[in-house]
């Protein structure tokens, strides 16, 4: 099992493979959801790491997977400059337990 990022700026990309995680930067929304279909449907990836900003591309989609499937752990991390919403932490955890 290893861990995967999908980001949608350079610099966390560039820190998350440093500390050894392999990772893809996006762009589009139509590429970050291939991306994230292909990441999702490896049998050994165990772990997602999506920016925020990446995740807010597909956020529609996350949710029907999450919905249907807890494997792999889909992790939303915040950027260099932090989560642009406050509190997200907190939402976060919301919907992972259905409140």
């Amino acid at each position: 099992m290893h861990s995967v990022v999908i980001s949608d700026n350079r610099d966390s990309l560039l820190g998350m493979r440093l500390a050894g995680i392999d990772g893809f930067l996006v762009g589009e929304p139509d590429e970050t959801w291939e991306v994230t279909q292909k990441v999702i449907n490896d049998p050994e990836v165990g772990i997602v790491f999506l920016t925020e900003k990446a995740a807010d591309m597909v956020k529609e989609q996350l949710v029907a997977f999450r919905e249907k499937s807890i494997f792999p752990l889909i992790t939303i991390i915040p950027d260099r400059h932090g989560f642009e919403k406050p509190n997200q932490i907190v939402k976060q955890i919301r919907e992972a337990v259905g409140m």
